[in-house]
């Protein structure tokens, strides 16, 4: 019977995490057939003992894949490239975030009310505001949908949007399977934010759940930890490659060009504030880093002397 496929790529040191998503998924409600394809990206803990406690009952809807360590995005391909071929739906759950019981009911409603994509409200676990707040992503600027409330047609371009700053959270996207087609995630960093932009492409017809529906954990490739720590200055340098990809590739149109240029311009003046600041705490950022973000953006001195003034004019006050 055509169902839901979940595609959970898993790479974890601390042990009960992938259970705790898994179980999430399985014990959906009124959502039909489920199935979760987990991909062990060679894992240190490895799937099969975070899933033996699971019942049995339980157990048989899982799949477990095996790769070398790719990362996450190889992860995912791999167990998108394992989904049968009458599944109806596709979903994304990394191995650290949970579902809430009534996430993919509320999805598929969304889906079945003519539309191909949606996303949904997250939260990380000990932070107050969602991920929709963050993002300064507005529900009232769009059209409810009256299947459920809380649920949204999404108004507008969906490509602008993600330029401006994206409303998507990985864990909380279901999409019809047709809609997926061959599309896989690229082999980089912050590999999720690419391929919303490779999906607008196809301009979807997309949704949104405005309520919060997903619970993120505290790990994940894009947390930090410390504004100025090295893997900060890492992210950053990755989010302006794929800016640049966008530019170069996307035939944008003039506002999209000038919300990327001010998306990398924002993502330029980080990335000097966090070498300026791991510079005042006695660190050496790593210059390989600082030698790529150069290769691809010359503009970085100019932003750095503009931190440093702008640290003298604080000083001097």
């Amino acid at each position: 019977m055509p169902g839901t496929a979940v595609i959970v790529p898993f790479f974890q040191r601390s042990p009960g995490l992938l259970r705790s998503a898994v179980q999430s998924a399985l014990a959906q409600q009124d959502a039909g057939p489920v199935t979760v394809i987990v991909c062990d990206d060679a894992s240190p803990i490895p799937a099969e003992t975070e899933l033996a406690a699971l019942d049995p009952a339980l157990r048989r809807q899982v799949i477990v894949l095996h790769q070398p360590n790719s990362g996450a995005g190889a992860a995912r391909n791999r167990a998108l490239d394992a989904v049968p071929d009458d599944t109806t739906w596709i979903a994304f759950l990394d191995s650290d975030d949970r579902w809430r019981p009534t996430h993919l009911a509320r999805a598929i409603a969304a889906l079945q009310a003519d539309h191909d994509l949606l996303f949904a409200d997250a939260r990380r676990d000990h932070e107050a505001q969602s991920h929709f707040q963050r993002a300064g992503f507005e529900p009232r600027n769009h059209t409810p949908i009256t299947q459920m409330e809380g649920l949204y047609a999404f108004a507008g371009d969906f490509l602008t949007e993600n330029i401006k700053m994206s409303p998507v959270s990985i864990s909380t996207v279901v999409m019809r399977a047709s809609t997926l087609g061959r599309q896989r995630f690229q082999p980089i960093a912050v590999e999720d934010l690419m391929f919303w932009f490779e999906i607008a492409r196809q301009r979807p017809r997309v949704a949104f759940d405005a309520t919060l529906q997903v619970d993120y954990g505290v790990g994940g490739i894009t947390v930090t930890g410390s504004w100025t720590s090295p893997a900060e200055l890492r992210m950053c340098l990755m989010y302006q490659k794929i800016f640049k990809r966008v530019a170069q590739d996307f035939p944008l149109t003039a506002q999209q060009a000038a919300l990327l240029g001010d998306r990398m311009a924002r993502n330029r003046r980080l990335f000097a504030a966090v070498m300026l600041g791991q510079l005042r705490r006695g660190q050496i950022p790593a210059w390989r880093f600082v030698r790529q973000f150069l290769s691809i953006d010359a503009k970085l001195p100019i932003a750095v002397m503009a931190a440093m003034a702008n640290k003298v004019q604080t000083a001097i006050r």
